[in-house]
């Protein structure tokens, strides 16, 4: 029988004898139960809360492999990517594809192969990228990727954070999600190149959920 702490519940014995507990010295524990904040999601993992209240969140899982850049008879479909012009040449802008689901597929141009990874650090997610060519598999060095995140065109991220490099592998952040949804995340690779046929310069997109 559960009373109020502060009540007294009085047994008359057979033998006459008044026995007065005190429930409030009395400590009852169901089975299950603890006075101990339920533990939240472990430092580094995608999908808890940073300090700062921003949302983490987590790739968007994918069942199918990315096959853009396979021809119709089977084959890889390849594009050089040797060059970094800095003058523009005349081709015309063309609508960029829509974001990957999963962690990795190929660069929009075909060019490289781009994998990444995401962890919850203090300030938002930090994403460490992997791009390759796609000619010969070798790391994709000096690349000065940066990300671009929106949740709708007029709702970008309030911060895309910075790029370190180790020998071709990229860690970008911590980049800031201030709204739940489902954002969109373009890597960026070599932006000093301007965007014409041959060039380094590439982008890919995935799409990434934010509880």
């Amino acid at each position: 029988m559960f009373l109020d702490r502060n009540s007294r519940s009085t047994f008359v014995a057979p033998l006459g004898i008044a026995i007065f507990v005190s429930l409030g010295a009395l400590i009852v524990a169901g089975p299950g139960c603890s006075d101990e904040d339920e533990p939240g999601q472990p430092a580094g993992s995608a999908g808890s809360t940073s300090t700062d209240g921003g949302s983490c969140g987590a790739p968007v899982p994918s069942a199918a492999a990315d096959t853009h850049c396979v021809s119709d008879d089977g084959g890889k479909i390849i594009e050089p990517a040797t060059t970094c012009p800095t003058e523009a040449a005349d081709a015309g802008e063309e609508p960029l594809p829509p974001p990957h689901l999963g962690t990795e597929a190929d660069d929009d141009d075909c060019k490289f192969h781009v994998t990444y990874a995401a962890s919850c650090v203090a300030g938002g997610v930090n994403f460490t990228v992997t791009p390759t060519f796609l000619e010969d598999m070798s790391k994709a060095t000096g690349a000065a990727p940066y990300i671009e995140a929106f949740l709708t065109l007029t709702h970008p991220s309030p911060d895309a954070g910075m790029a370190t490099e180790s020998d071709g592998v990229y860690t970008i952040g911590p980049v800031k999600f201030d709204q739940p949804g489902t954002w969109t995340v373009r890597f960026h690779f070599y932006p000093n190149c301007l965007d014409n046929e041959g060039s380094k310069h590439s982008h890919v997109a995935f799409s990434f959920n934010v509880p």
